[in-house]
């Protein structure tokens, strides 16, 4: 068989055939036919990504399905398409599943797909789910820019007044805990806090770092 074959018959159903609209009645349901035929035959991701869409968006009357979206997205990130990556991304990022959906973020991104690299500066800026980072959203809009992206993003001044705030509350931290360190420690108080502060002089030291290491660059 000819694997253009069924992409072409569910374009035409979809009404988004140029040449067959005014000739053929938009048929989503026939549509959907050839695109699981195109996938579960040929393994084609453009195919896959399609029904993905269908099933996550309600496209064409279907209701959504983030189950079926996710098998679908699932099986073209197998594919290594880096769409497929970022529209399964943001549905694991909206499932609360941040880890899952950055890796994929970051695999989109190294693909080339701009909409990935912009979506990574949002989320370091804001800090949606990850601590913020000024730093990496400054990065990664900057790559998404060099991608050909218009974006809109943080100024440079914006992202220095973001660094310093960052690590001037790192390091009020940091002397809140010397503070913690030098009375005496109640009875009651749990070791845990004391592992825990500890964690924060760590985090202090290196936001202050990266700080001094992005000024240089």
């Amino acid at each position: 068989g000819n694997l253009k074959a069924p992409n072409k018959m569910a374009l035409i159903y979809l009404g988004e055939d140029q040449l067959y609209r005014s000739l053929v009645l938009p048929n989503p349901k026939e549509a959907v036919v050839y695109l699981k035929m195109a996938s579960d035959q040929w393994d084609d991701p453009e195919s896959q990504v399609k029904l993905g869409l269908i099933y996550s968006e309600g496209r064409e009357n279907f209701p959504v399905n983030l189950n079926l979206a996710i098998q679908w997205f699932q099986k073209a990130t197998l594919n290594d398409d880096p769409r497929a990556m970022y529209l399964l991304a943001n549905i694991f990022l909206n499932q609360n599943r941040v880890g899952e959906g950055l890796k994929l973020l970051e695999r989109s991104s190294d693909a080339g797909y701009r909409q990935a690299s912009y979506k990574l500066g949002t989320v370091y800026w804001n800090g949606d789910g990850v601590s913020k980072d000024p730093i990496k959203a400054r990065d990664f809009f900057s790559k998404a820019k060099k991608m050909g992206m218009n974006v809109t993003a943080p100024t440079e001044e914006e992202i220095d007044k973001a660094i310093v705030e960052l690590t001037r509350e790192s390091e009020n931290k940091y002397q809140n805990f010397l503070k913690m360190r030098i009375r005496p420690r109640r009875k009651s108080e749990p070791l845990e806090n004391i592992f825990v502060l500890s964690l924060v002089v760590f985090a202090a030291t290196i936001v202050t770092g990266l700080y001094a290491w992005s000024k240089k660059r």
